[in-house]
């Protein structure tokens, strides 16, 4: 006889090894627990159950997969064979495909009930699917009937101590009572935001433990069913402290850092912002470049330029790069903002960035973020989000941003709220001077260190950025001629400048 003691044991969790859905659980299913995989024909309900008993049996566990009206065995095999996580040498052993439509229409419900649960005994299952709850309840005399057949399934599984996944289509019209009676409800959609396709899942219910909440993209490759966990909540359900830092790193521009004290403070996050060609992608070249000749691993993340575009950009400023890129200390990444989500966006550059250890980053920039926003109005959030992360993380990282207009005297920030999520900004822009644009210099805020207010000239040479002396004679007047006279430079500005 079981005890109320041995009955209020903590109950073991079940992992489905699907990348990004235990980190949604919280650390997976619970061992004996009934789930409700709900959607729309299509959405990935039969890959996500499969690729669970595949990755269950792979860490040594034994998986049923009974089906009822679906596609036949070998069809379904057949789809399967391209996945990565397909072994054919489990199937027929620790994998057992079983059809349960005879017992069903002859035996109604209870024989059902019977062959599922002779199958786990028989089989020794620690992970059963039924595939799908929906032909049992069309099949079903009653709508009590029906409820009664849930209600046992889970008593006789929770007894044998295998995990079940029914997986039935999700209607958000109404209530259903099987959404009651499982442990868990997890739904699969896929939604049309304007032209773009995208696939999300919620879970709606999970008895027994916290999950992180709301929607979250996955997607479906030959590796299967990935889950991108929505940065923002998922920051928030792990709460850590960044360790505080002191030092100064340089961005390897003597006049900027001089203005800044010797660089900006290790650990924050800081904004270039200006207008297109005011050098805000040159300036994150210099700042990498200065972290690998420090031998700091430093990271760039560009959505426009691809690498070799880069490494010419590098040589047309004197930087030579190609030695810290030969010895991995510095890394181009390169990835167009096409059908590519937020969350999927940090998840890749904050794998990349724990995997190498990375010290600098310089994101290029703000619009690629913004271009893969389903939902504009989250782009604030995700922003504290990330740099919360980074910062946890120990990175000191750079973010070009990119103002719409080449001339304004007012200076609006691309984002609502970007000011919020990050530590300092410097602010690149032109103004017009004798029928020629000058490029000028200021620090608009740095949080945690002194700066100088003042406003430089620069010019980007073929020696790189040269930060001039202190604007002198006048106000230097954006869009408009200015009556500043041009302080002296160290070198002659290229006859091709080069953002």
């Amino acid at each position: 006889m079981t005890t109320l003691s041995e009955q209020t044991q903590p109950t073991r969790r079940l992992a489905t090894g699907i990348r990004g859905l235990d980190t949604v659980l919280k650390g997976g299913l619970f061992r004996g627990g009934l789930y409700l995989l709900a959607g729309l024909p299509g959405t990935g309900k039969t890959i996500l159950s499969n690729q669970a008993c595949f990755n269950h049996v792979a860490a040594g566990g034994r998986a049923v997969y009974v089906t009822l009206l679906v596609e036949p065995h070998g069809l379904m095999v057949s789809h399967l064979q391209s996945m990565s996580f397909y072994d054919p040498s489990v199937v027929g052993d620790s994998m057992v495909y079983v059809s349960g439509y005879t017992e069903l229409e002859k035996e109604g419900l209870t024989g059902l009930l019977d062959l599922l649960r002779q199958t786990i005994r028989d089989r020794k299952a620690t992970l059963m699917v039924l595939d799908s709850l929906e032909t049992v309840r069309h099949l079903s005399d009653s709508e009590v009937e029906f409820n009664r057949f849930v209600h046992l399934l889970q008593v006789h599984t929770h007894a044998l101590g295998c995990t079940s996944l029914l997986l039935a289509p999700f209607d958000e019209t109404r209530t259903r009572a099987e959404y009651a009676l499982v442990d868990g409800l997890v739904e699969l959609n896929y939604d049309l935001i304007g032209q773009r396709a995208v696939r999300q899942m919620q879970v709606w219910k999970f008895r027994g433990s916290d999950m992180l909440p709301g929607r979250h993209v996955f997607s479906i490759t030959d590796a299967g069913i990935t889950v991108y966990p929505r940065t923002e909540v998922l920051v928030a359900s792990e709460p850590s402290l960044a360790a505080s830092h002191h030092d100064r790193l340089a961005f390897g521009v003597p006049g900027l850092d001089q203005i800044m004290q010797g660089g900006v403070v290790e650990g924050t996050t800081t904004v270039i912002l200006g207008a297109p060609g005011t050098g805000k992608s040159s300036l994150g070249l210099h700042f990498l470049t200065a972290g690998a000749r420090a031998g700091e691993p430093s990271l760039y993340f560009g959505f426009y330029e691809p690498p070799p575009d880069l490494i010419d950009k590098a040589n047309a400023l004197g930087l030579a790069i190609d030695p810290y890129l030969a010895n991995d200390t510095l890394q181009l990444i390169w990835y167009p903002p096409l059908e590519v989500n937020l969350d999927v966006l940090s998840h890749r550059l904050l794998a990349e960035v724990r995997r190498r250890g990375v010290r600098r980053l310089f994101v290029d920039g703000l619009s690629g973020f913004q271009m893969s926003a389903e939902h504009p109005e989250r782009l604030s959030r995700y922003l504290v989000a990330l740099c919360t992360q980074l910062r946890t993380l120990g990175v000191t990282f750079a973010l070009a941003a990119e103002l719409p207009e080449l001339f304004d005297v007012t200076v609006r920030p691309p984002v609502e709220g970007l000011a919020v999520a990050v530590d300092n900004i410097i602010f690149l822009r032109y103004v017009e001077r004798q029928s020629q644009l000058v490029r000028l210099l200021s620090i608009l805020t740095a949080r945690q260190s002194a700066y100088d207010t003042s406003i430089r000239e620069f010019r980007i040479t073929s020696n790189g950025i040269e930060v001039a002396a202190n604007l002198v004679g006048g106000e230097a007047h954006p869009g408009g001629p200015s009556p500043v006279r041009p302080p002296a430079m160290t070198n002659p500005p290229s006859t091709s400048d080069t953002e």
